[in-house]
C-alpha cells in the first residue's frame, strides 16, 4: 500500500492497524501473518473467501488480470463467528476489545442452511484448517472437488487424499495453471503430480487467469468457502478462516461452478506430464525445497 493511499484512509476516519508489523523487536513473529479475508456490515452481514482489495478483483475471470474467485455472503450467527475471527486480529494488533450492541448486535437465525465459521491460528497450538480438509477428505463416499490457489499437499493430506480414491471417491482438483501471482509455488505444486497422478487423483490447470479460490465441496452435500490455502503455510504459520455449509443446495451450486472451471481447464495426465521439460523438473525440485515456508 502506498503511503498517499495510507494517508487518505486516516484522512478519512478509518481505523487502520498492521498485524504484525516488521520490527527488529518483532522478528520471532515474523512469518506469523493474517491471512484471512473477511468483511463484517453493521454486524449483520458478513464476506469470506480468497477476495482481496485490487484490481486483480475488479472482474470475473473475464481477462488475464481479472482472477478467478470464490466468495461467500453470510447472514445469521455466522456473521458473529465472523466478526469474532477479526476480533481475534484487531485485539492482538491494538489491544482494544469491541464489545457492546452497536458491534455485536442481536443476530436471529436466516435461512436453513447449517453453516459454520472455522477459524485457525498457529497460536491456537492446531491446525483448525488442517483438520477440516482431513476429516472431510476421509468421510467422503462419492466425491471430492478442490479448487486451490496453492496446492502443496502435505503426506497427511496426500494420504487422506489417497485413501479416499481407493474407496472409489472422485478425487478432482483445479490449480493455476500459467497465469499465476507466486510461481515458486506452482512449481512446489507440481513437483507432487506424479505422486498424486500414480494414487489417481486428478489435476487439472485453470487456463484464462489466475485460479484464486480456495473452495472444496464434498458427496454434493458439504462445501467450505474460504482463505485457506492446501499447503503448509495455511496449515501452520498463517492465521486464516473458512466458512462451511452442509447444505444440498449450495453444495450443488458449488459443483456446478467447480464443471464449469473444469471446461476452462487442461487436464494433467502422465503422458503428458513425463514428457515436460527438463528444465522445469529442476525448478520444481529447488521449489520443493522451500516447500515449509509455502
Amino acid at each position: 500500500m502506498s503511503q498517499s493511499l495510507i494517508d487518505f484512509l486516516g484522512r478519512n476516519g478509518i481505523d487502520l492497524e498492521w498485524y504484525h508489523p516488521l520490527r527488529w523487536y518483532t522478528i520471532s513473529r515474523v512469518n506469523h501473518r493474517t491471512h484471512r479475508k473477511l468483511m463484517v456490515v453493521d454486524g449483520a452481514i458478513g464476506f469470506s473467501g480468497g477476495v482481496g482489495i485490487a484490481d486483480e478483483w475488479l472482474g470475473d475471470a473475464d481477462a488475464k488480470n481479472h482472477w478467478r474467485e470464490t466468495v461467500v455472503r453470510v447472514e445469521g450467527p455466522a456473521v458473529t463467528q465472523l466478526q469474532f475471527a477479526f476480533m481475534d486480529n484487531w485485539v492482538k494488533s491494538r489491544g482494544e476489545l469491541l464489545t457492546g450492541l452497536d458491534v455485536f448486535p442481536q443476530v436471529e437465525p436466516r435461512g436453513h442452511h447449517r453453516t459454520q465459521v472455522i477459524k485457525s491460528s498457529p497460536s491456537e497450538g492446531s491446525s483448525a484448517v488442517k483438520l477440516l480438509y482431513i476429516v472431510s477428505i476421509v468421510s467422503a463416499t462419492k466425491s471430492v472437488y478442490i479448487s486451490n490457489a496453492y496446492f502443496v499437499p502435505d503426506r497427511d493430506t496426500a494420504r487422506a487424499l489417497e485413501a479416499a480414491v481407493r474407496r472409489g471417491v472422485d478425487v478432482r482438483v483445479i490449480v493455476p495453471g500459467e497465469f499465476v501471482d507466486v510461481p515458486i509455488v506452482r512449481q512446489a505444486s507440481r513437483m507432487h503430480y506424479d505422486l498424486l497422478l500414480r494414487r489417481g487423483i486428478r489435476i487439472f490447470e485453470y487456463l484464462p487467469t489466475m485460479m484464486h479460490a480456495k473452495t472444496m465441496v464434498v458427496d454434493g452435500m458439504w462445501s467450505t468457502i474460504g482463505s485457506s490455502n492446501f499447503d503448509d503455510r495455511s496449515f501452520r504459520l498463517n492465521d486464516e478462516v473458512n466458512v462451511n455449509v452442509y447444505d444440498e443446495e449450495i453444495a450443488q451450486q458449488m459443483e456446478t461452478m467447480f464443471f464449469e472451471d473444469l471446461a476452462h481447464s487442461e487436464e494433467i495426465t502422465m503422458r503428458k506430464w513425463f514428457r515436460r521439460p527438463r528444465w522445469s523438473r529442476i525448478k520444481e525440485a529447488l521449489a520443493d525445497v522451500l516447500k515449509p515456508q509455502l
